[in-house]
């Protein structure tokens, strides 16, 4: 499974270039960070790219990186 996840975390970063701040396979799951302002065109690429049709929004969790 974490092959087939590797291989979606590679289609991304390519797809999605600067949008796609990182990518990590973990437990089974594949997370991926992107800024604030780009999550509508991410969230809209993941449900409409025809090789990643996704169904439903599970998580979404953010962070706050105080300088």
């Amino acid at each position: 499974m974490d092959e087939a996840l590797d291989k979606l975390a590679a289609y991304l970063a390519d797809r999605l270039g600067k949008k796609l701040s990182g990518s990590k396979v973990a437990l089974g799951e594949l997370t991926i960070e992107v800024k604030r302002n780009d999550i509508p065109a991410v969230i809209e690429t993941l449900r409409d790219d025809p090789f990643c049709r996704f169904g439903c929004l599970i998580d979404i969790c953010g962070v706050d990186y105080p300088e």
